[in-house]
């Protein structure tokens, strides 16, 4: 396999660098920390929040920008933020969630400041243990109703299929939100125009590089822009059909070891 000369590598985490199943293994923290000795930027972009993917890159004792809530912050490794875009919560959202909520459905909500679940215990736990981060509040589908006008970066809608189906429908016929689907059971709900394609766009900026100069790692909807933006997009294991659509190579997942092999083959462009 011929070697692809980038400035920046951009991974996803969830799917791409670990799964439920399969931790990050040593062989693959290995190659993160070598990418860094070798000169070149690193990202990590995610659905989770950004004090996660703290958490995550100094577990690895890497030096990392960070791309959280699906692009709706962006932190550079300085500790410079890039974007902050949230949405104000309306009416008509507050039902929507309500609903969800009242069918058994977990609805995690970050703000700025604050992470209120209210979803079962064991959902709750399960996406602690994830994050690493302790929800804020735990509340009531009542708790929802407290959100009308407040600030949001992203929603979280997990549960059954009919029910995040419906939750899909209500968010398509809006022009200032959108709704990305992650697995079978999970969407992400943010302000329209947020996605990890535009925040890498604006972290190539604040670095003085290009997209041609990005090799991208991804598995998900999610993932797609930033997949398609990158000169080299690589989907990963289970990826979705958007995101293997997109990306110029498809490898397997996490338990591989198969993004430790591709890392090695990313060397400096100058």
């Amino acid at each position: 396999m011929a070697d692809v000369r980038a400035r920046l590598v951009v991974l996803d985490i969830d799917g791409t660098l670990l799964d439920a199943y399969t931790p990050l293994s040593a062989r693959t923290a290995e190659a993160l920390r070598d990418l860094r000795h070798r000169g070149l930027q690193l990202a990590f972009a995610s659905s989770r929040p950004i004090g996660s993917l703290q958490l995550l890159a100094r577990q690895l004792d890497v030096a990392a920008h960070l791309i959280g809530f699906n692009g709706a912050v962006v932190v550079r490794d300085c500790g410079r933020q890039l974007i902050a875009e949230t949405f104000v919560v309306d009416a008509r959202l507050t039902g929507a969630l309500r609903t969800f909520a009242d069918t058994g459905g977990a609805v995690n909500v970050y703000q700025p400041s604050r992470w209120l679940a209210v979803a079962p215990a064991a959902a709750t736990d399960h996406e602690e243990q994830v994050t690493g981060l302790t929800a804020d509040e735990r509340g009531t589908p009542d708790a929802l109703a407290q959100l009308l006008g407040e600030s949001v970066l992203k929603v979280m809608c997990r549960g059954s299929t009919s029910a995040r189906a419906d939750v899909l429908d209500e968010l398509a016929v809006r022009d200032d939100l959108t709704a990305v689907t992650s697995g079978w059971d999970c969407c992400d709900i943010q302000a329209r125009g947020i996605d990890k394609g535009i925040a890498v766009s604006e972290l190539c900026r604040s670095l003085q590089i290009t997209p041609a100069d990005v090799v991208a790692f991804g598995d998900s909807d999610s993932d797609a822009p930033m997949l398609q933006l990158a000169h080299y997009g690589v989907a990963v294991g289970a990826a979705s059909e958007r995101a293997k659509a997109v990306s110029c190579e498809h490898i397997d997942g996490p338990g591989s070891e198969a993004v430790a092999d591709w890392l090695g083959r990313i060397t400096v462009s100058r």
